[in-house]
């Protein structure tokens, strides 16, 4: 906007020019203004970045001075493509070490009946031949998304958002405490109407 603003200016004739000198000076300040303020936001940012990243690196490598001890929990989500309700969010104290037999028995329990078709990301989780057994016993369609396409697969990535959002304003220190909260997020998540 600015570019083409002093383009403008620089068409008028010397005179045109003298005329509206100072209200050009007020535009320049104001544009000048605006640019001071945009790089003194953009070190903000950075500076902001960086200790996000160094926190980060300082979780997953355990060098934190916080005394607090951190236990890794997983959550499967399981929605429904038709009615987007959610069918279950299986809490895995296991964390980042969840098998594939702590997957299927959570998927026993939580897939309904008439499930014809299953989609699912290509997490080794399910690529196992537990999976296999049970896609034939509940006889179901296992479908693996493209990888590294999480649109191919939308509602589940959508419901993902939604759920870390409901998740930022609150807390727990305990997997019963995130037990329940998972509750209160599918109470509230499934009442309310869906697209």
């Amino acid at each position: 906007a600015f570019s083409q603003v002093k383009r403008e200016h620089q068409k008028l004739r010397k005179a045109q020019r003298k005329q509206q000198q100072g209200a050009w000076e007020q535009d320049l300040a104001t544009w000048i203004q605006r640019r001071q303020q945009r790089c003194a936001q953009h070190q903000v940012r950075k500076q902001e970045n960086k200790a996000w990243h160094l926190r980060n690196h300082t979780l997953k490598t355990g060098d934190d001075a916080d005394p607090v001890k951190r236990d890794w929990l997983a959550v499967l989500v399981i929605t429904d493509n038709c009615s987007r309700r959610c069918l279950g969010l299986p809490l895995f104290r296991s964390g980042a070490g969840v098998t594939s037999q702590e997957v299927v028995n959570a998927l026993r329990t939580c897939l309904p009946p008439e499930l014809q078709f299953m989609i699912s990301d290509q997490g080794t989780h399910f690529k196992t031949q537990l999976m296999k057994q049970l896609a034939q016993e509940k006889e179901f369609v296992h479908v693996l998304v493209y990888r590294h396409r999480p649109q191919s697969n939308g509602i589940a990535e959508r419901f993902v958002q939604t759920f870390k959002r409901w998740l930022r304003n609150h807390s727990w220190n305990s997997p019963e405490k995130m037990e329940m909260l998972i509750a209160l997020f599918l109470s509230e998540y499934n009442q309310r109407p869906h697209q």
